[in-house]
């Protein structure tokens, strides 16, 4: 998921992709949410590309980059502790 602080991240270069296998340089992300300045940043920006779900979340594909970090954010957990 591309997100408003994702892009100001990419935007001031704390994120670069340089050290990726795949796509180098580039975020891939399936969808994105967010305000306006999200979606003008990632209008016609070659340092973004939107794949479809099932080969961003293929394990395959993401076991190509070495030393992969992933962040992920739940926003709802049940009374059972699931997310």
């Amino acid at each position: 998921m591309m997100t408003s602080g994702l892009a100001r991240l990419v935007r001031d270069g704390v994120v670069d992709n340089s050290a990726k296998q795949t796509h180098p340089g580039v975020s891939v992300f399936t969808f994105a949410m967010g305000d306006r300045a999200l979606y003008d940043f990632i209008a016609d920006n070659p340092a973004v590309e939107s794949y479809p779900v099932d080969y961003v979340n293929d394990p395959a594909v993401i076991a190509r980059n070495d030393n992969v970090v992933s962040v992920n954010a739940t926003t709802q957990i049940d009374l059972h502790g699931a997310c």
